[in-house]
């Protein structure tokens, strides 16, 4: 309270508890001598002194100022003049209202809710608020995209623009999910919302959810976050078909198939292994496989494997499987590498023959062999036999032939035979050297013995061999020679 003059008569505890000073420094002196001057504000001066003798008020006067005792604060000021008696001065009731924390609030707010409309305007994903009215109080860029082309979005009514946008169904659904989550706080997400427009005719797919939320007036929303993820689903569904068409394809061929993770880890067999193995997928996924190779061949089966996954090489192995029956079958196993463009692993596909009928027929292709080469062997063995069994007669023959012929050296016809027999038996010595050379009768190579030889010649060799058997069923033989010498290069005895 203030006298005309402008000095405190008294003050309410809160203004002595506010700026920290005492009764006994404040009483009775000026309003503007307080606290070392603190309340001297030109602006207060100016309207203590002009405004309120005039006007007989002050309104909501703000003073922001640094105080002495608590720093810089935001004052309301509000000023009265209070009639007394018509003896007495009026006085002055001056109110103070520190508003500093409230102004700091609203800033607070303010900033709040400037950062949340840049949030929505900035957010890679579309939002966008619906009020506790079912009204849009906002909306990110990305929204139009979702409403198309309906005009101005902010304060629309939300649930009819949804029945314009939405088919009565999926519209009647998505306006209750929203009132839903406005009442209970319950969120809502959908991880591939479809989209079924009126005004599309192509299907959109969106990661779409909703959560309730305290907006910056006080008052509850709801907050809806979607993102177009159309493109990968759509490139997901392709993978799949993708997929189904590789396992019918894998599962329609004859050989057991299949298919591992870049690391080894098997995640497919066709059901011919199923049948094969008589055991379920779960029996023999991932490295289950294992139970059905031969114990021999395990360990091998595996360090090449492992080799493969390492390297990236084919895995090319044969080894033997057990049946549904327990019996041991070869199989000729492959895994081939499918790689990304950037030529990394991403899938093994393999396959797995039975060449048990095979392994067994090479097998008995290699007994067969070896029974022949040895009846070959036997059979050279017993030609060199034969060979030398006849060449021993045949030296004491021609032995006998010179002496006979010496012997009667002026009858023309022992000498004529004894000519024609030298010739046969030099022919037999012949062909008795031909048997001792097994190995080269045994590649089907003969050695000839090219020289110059008159084919007259030749010839009466062979009548000489022949007259015997034509003798020998009364057949005559004629042999018509050339007046003149036919001179050849070649072996007589192959001729003959």
């Amino acid at each position: 309270m203030l006298d005309k003059n402008l000095r405190v008569q008294t003050a309410s505890r809160s203004f002595y508890e506010t700026f920290r000073v005492t009764p006994e420094g404040t009483e009775n002196r000026g309003l503007f001598e307080l606290g070392n001057g603190q309340w001297d504000i030109p602006e207060l001066r100016r309207l203590l002194e002009e405004v309120l003798p005039r006007d007989n008020q002050v309104n909501d006067f703000a003073v922001e100022h640094e105080f002495e005792h608590i720093g810089k604060r935001c004052m309301i000021l509000n000023a009265r003049r209070l009639m007394q008696a018509t003896d007495q001065a009026p006085l002055i009731l001056l109110a103070i209202e520190d508003v500093s924390q409230s102004n700091a609030a609203q800033a607070a707010l303010r900033e709040s809710h400037a950062r949340f409309e840049a949030v929505f305007d900035t957010s890679p994903v579309g939002m966008y608020l619906v009020d506790s009215n079912m009204r849009i109080r906002q909306v990110s860029r990305k929204v139009q995209s979702i409403f198309g082309d309906t005009g101005e979005l902010v304060g629309r009514d939300f649930a009819e623009l949804v029945f314009a946008v939405w088919p009565p169904e999926s519209a009647r659904d998505i306006v209750a999910r929203f009132r839903h989550t406005l009442e209970t706080g319950e969120s809502y997400a959908v991880p591939e919302f479809v989209e079924e427009r009126f005004d599309r005719k192509v299907r959109e797919y969106y990661d779409w959810q909703i959560h309730r939320l305290a907006l910056p007036d006080g008052q509850n929303g709801v907050v809806c976050y979607f993102m177009d993820i159309s493109a990968r689903v759509l490139a997901e569904q392709s993978v799949r078909k993708s997929e189904r068409r590789q396992r019918l394809l894998l599962d329609s061929m004859p050989q057991k198939t299949m298919t591992a993770r870049p690391d080894g880890e098997v995640d497919y067999f066709s059901p011919q292994w199923m049948e094969f193995t008589g055991l379920s997928f779960e029996q023999i996924k991932g490295w289950g496989w294992k139970q059905f190779i031969h114990s021999d061949d395990l360990a091998e089966t595996d360090r090449l494997w492992q080799r493969s996954i390492d390297t990236g090489e084919p895995f090319v192995f044969e080894h033997r499987l057990r049946d549904a029956q327990g019996l041991y079958r070869w199989h000729l196993t492959r895994n081939m590498t499918v790689r990304d463009d950037e030529g990394q692993v991403v899938l093994w596909i393999g396959s797995c023959t039975d060449t048990h009928e095979q392994r067994q027929t090479t097998n008995q292709l290699q007994l067969l062999a070896a029974d022949l080469s040895e009846a070959d062997r036997r059979k050279n063995e017993f030609l060199a036999m034969l060979a030398h069994e006849l060449r021993n007669p045949l030296a004491p023959i021609r032995n006998e032939l010179q002496i006979l012929r010496r012997s009667n050296a002026g009858n023309e016809a022992v000498q004529s035979a004894c000519e024609m027999m030298e010739r046969q038996t030099s022919q037999m010595v012949r062909l008795v050297d031909d048997l001792l050379d097994v190995s080269r009768s045994s590649r089907g190579k003969m050695a000839l013995r090219v020289e110059l030889v008159d084919l007259s010649t030749v010839v009466n060799s062979v009548v000489e061999t022949v007259r015997p058997a034509f003798l020998a069923k009364g057949l005559e033989l004629m042999v018509v020679l050339l007046a003149e010498q036919i001179h050849l290069n070649a072996d007589p005895a192959r001729l003959v």
